[in-house]
């Protein structure tokens, strides 16, 4: 996550394109697809190197508040990177767990979409909507 926090990506660019790579990579890979499910399942997301939450949590942090700097995301006086980030990343995990939790996992991607098509009004300026939410969309295509 460190390396795709501090890159030379647009910082929400990486945002919409992280909320798809466990995604892509348990639809190609059976036991990516099996570790998250039972990351679900089970309820466990100390893991055995730490809390993995919590190290995506201080990556969209870091992209957050890049995007902010960029000037892609607009900041509030009222609401922190910290606190952004945190909705963002509950938004696209909860997205995760209601699609695994229903068995519409093969939805996912089109949910994700979804999401970023809803939150992106309320993150960027109205000039920046279209581009952001086409990105998002083409991430479907891949």
């Amino acid at each position: 996550m460190t390396s795709v926090s501090d890159g030379p990506t647009p910082a929400l660019e990486a945002l919409v394109a992280l909320s798809y790579v466990a995604i892509e990579a348990a639809s190609s890979d059976p036991i990516v697809a099996a570790m998250l499910r039972l990351q679900h399942e089970i309820g466990d997301y100390q893991g055995t190197h730490g809390n993995v939450v919590s190290s995506w949590q201080q990556g969209f942090e870091r992209l957050v508040a890049r995007a902010v700097e960029e000037g892609d995301v607009l900041a509030e006086d009222d609401v922190s990177t910290g606190t952004l980030s945190t909705f963002l990343l509950g938004s696209l995990l909860g997205a995760h767990v209601v699609a695994t939790a229903t068995g519409a996992f093969d939805d996912l991607p089109r949910r994700m979409e979804r999401v970023w098509y809803f939150i992106l009004p309320g993150l960027v300026e109205p000039s920046k909507l279209v581009y952001f939410r086409q990105f998002a969309s083409r991430r479907l295509l891949r």
